[in-house]
C-alpha cells in the first residue's frame, strides 16, 4: 500500500546533471548515471509507518558514498536500523547493512538482514541510464517481504520477495514531467503481485516576483495479487486515482516549505481517497540538505465511513564534500 513520500520523481532529474551538491541524492546515492564530478557523500534517512491496523513500521539508515577504487568502479556502504510492532505484540527488531559498487550504468550491492530469529542474505543489481529526456532504472532485490508488506506474520513464515521494477522519469521543458513505474513482487507463497503507479505533474506555474509556486498533478495507483491470502494485504485487484494540488514557499536556502493535498476516486471500492501533507526542505550550502515531512492517506477509504489509513513520514539529512 506505501508509496513513497519523497518520490523518485522529485530527485531523479538531478542524478544526470554535472552537480556539486547532494540534491541528487535524497532517494539513492548516486544511481550509477556517472556525472563528471562525483563528491562523496554522507547521507542519514529515517521512515516511519503507522496504520490504521497498529502496525507500526520505522527504519534509520545511514549511507556513505562514495570512493573509488579505480578510475572505472566506485565503492559505497550502507548500514541500518529498522522495527516492526503489531498491537501490543512484542516488538521486532532488524540490523542491515550492505556494500555497493558502481559500474557506470550498473550498480551491485550486496547486504545482510538481521532479524530476532534468522538473517539472510540480500542480493541487488540495478541499471540506470537516460534517453532524451528520459532517466530510467531497472531493478532486482531479493529480501524478505517485510519491506514490501509491512507484516510481522511475514517474518514468521519466512515469506522471501523477488522484487523487479522498472521506472521511467520524464522531464519537458516547462519545468513539467511524469513519472511511472511497473513493480513485480514475487513471493514464496506462490502469490505474485503487479503494480502499477504514475505521478504526472501536468501543470506549473511560480507567482512573478515571489517565491511561492505550485503544481498540479494526476496520479495513480493500481495493483493486483494472483493469490490472497491473510498475512498481508492481497486484494485481487485495488486502484486509486487522485488529482493533486502541491504549493511550495520558499522562505530562503535554509527553510522551504511545501504541502500535498489530493482526492480521487476508486473505481472497484467506489470510494472516495484522499490524502494531505507536507514537508520542510533546506539547502543552505552545496554542501548541506535537510528535508522532513508526513503523509496522511486513506487510499481505500470513502469520506462518509471509516476503514483503512495510514500515516508515513520521511526525513534525509545530507552533506557531500
Amino acid at each position: 500500500m506505501k508509496k513513497d513520500f519523497l518520490t523518485k520523481a522529485e530527485v531523479l532529474n538531478e542524478i544526470y546533471a554535472e552537480v556539486d551538491s547532494i540534491e541528487a541524492y535524497l532517494d539513492k546515492p548516486i544511481m550509477g548515471a556517472y556525472p563528471k564530478h562525483v563528491p562523496k557523500s554522507l547521507l542519514a534517512k529515517g521512515y516511519y509507518f503507522e496504520d490504521s491496523d497498529d502496525i507500526i513500521f520505522a527504519s534509520y539508515n545511514l549511507l556513505f558514498d562514495r570512493v573509488s577504487l579505480n578510475n572505472k568502479i566506485d565503492f559505497g556502504m550502507d548500514v541500518g536500523q529498522f522495527y516492526i510492532q503489531e498491537e501490543e505484540k512484542k516488538r521486532i527488531n532488524g540490523w542491515k547493512y550492505g556494500v555497493s559498487l558502481y559500474y557506470k550504468h550498473f550498480i551491485l550491492r550486496l547486504g545482510e538482514n538481521h532479524y530476532d530469529t534468522f538473517s539472510e542474505f540480500v542480493p541487488g543489481l540495478s541499471y540506470v541510464d537516460t534517453y532524451k529526456n528520459h532517466s530510467y532504472e531497472v531493478e532486482f532485490i531479493s529480501q524478505n517481504a517485510l519491506f514490501y508488506t509491512y507484516r510481522p506474520k511475514v517474518l514468521d513464515k519466512k515469506i522471501k520477495a523477488n522484487h523487479y521494477s522498472f521506472s521511467d522519469y520524464v522531464t519537458f521543458r516547462n519545468k513539467t514531467s511524469v513519472w511511472m513505474s511497473l513493480e513485480i513482487n514475487d513471493y514464496s507463497n506462490d502469490d505474485k503481485e503487479v503494480t502499477a503507479q504514475f505521478d504526472w505533474r501536468f501543470f506549473y506555474h511560480r507567482v512573478e516576483n515571489s517565491k511561492f509556486s505550485y503544481d498540479l498533478a494526476l496520479e495513480g495507483w493500481y495493483t493486483s495479487h494472483t493469490k490472497t491470502t491473510d498475512l498481508f494485504y492481497s486484494p485481487s485487484f485495488a486502484d486509486s486515482t487522485l488529482i493533486r494540488f502541491d504549493p511550495e514557499y520558499k522562505f530562503s536556502n535554509y527553510l522551504g516549505v511545501k504541502g500535498i493535498f489530493g482526492i480521487g476516486y476508486s473505481f472497484r471500492d467506489e470510494t472516495t481517497p484522499y490524502k494531505y501533507g507536507m514537508k520542510f526542505f533546506a539547502n543552505p550550502t552545496d554542501d548541506i540538505l535537510y528535508e522532513l515531512g508526513c503523509l496522511y492517506n486513506n487510499s481505500i477509504r470513502a469520506l462518509n465511513t471509516t476503514s483503512y489509513n495510514y500515516l508515513e513520514c520521511d526525513f534525509s539529512l545530507g552533506y557531500s564534500w
